[in-house]
């Protein structure tokens, strides 16, 4: 494996006698880092991921909500910045407030950089057995 240093055409590690060829090599190095990387800002668009569907739940959806959706990457010029929602189709009952129920990636060159977690916004309680006796009570005291 090559040292930082043979890859640059960097002077050689032992600085000590002369201690100007440091400077020498950081601008080698900045300079490369210049001419080959960008800074860029990305923002996820999460305007279809809005609510999301519950099963066996009182109520049929719940909102969602995201953390911090705004990253920033240094990378080069050539390469590709992908960004993936990963989130079911519905969910099981019972949903509590910010449980994580998916998320969102950042890939760059296919290789996952940075991961935001998608939060239900509010809880949803089960449909259990007391649920439907409470209905089946309901509907013979309506009856009687």
């Amino acid at each position: 494996m090559q040292s930082v240093f043979n890859l640059f055409n960097c002077q050689t590690p032992g600085w000590p006698p002369h201690k100007t060829y440091k400077w020498n090599d950081v601008r080698k190095l900045v300079q490369y880092a210049t001419d080959h990387y960008e800074r860029r800002e990305i923002i996820a668009d999460t305007s279809k991921i809005k609510e999301i569907s519950i099963k066996n739940g009182l109520k049929e959806k719940v909102l969602l909500k995201t953390g911090n959706l705004k990253a920033a990457f240094l990378v080069k010029k050539t390469d590709k910045i992908k960004i993936e929602s990963i989130l079911p189709s519905f969910i099981d009952a019972p949903v509590k407030e910010g449980q994580k129920v998916g998320e969102i990636k950042y890939l760059i060159n296919g290789k996952s950089q940075k991961s935001v977690p998608i939060y239900a916004k509010q809880s949803v309680k089960q449909k259990d057995y007391w649920y439907y006796f409470d209905k089946i009570i309901q509907r013979f005291t309506l009856i009687a």
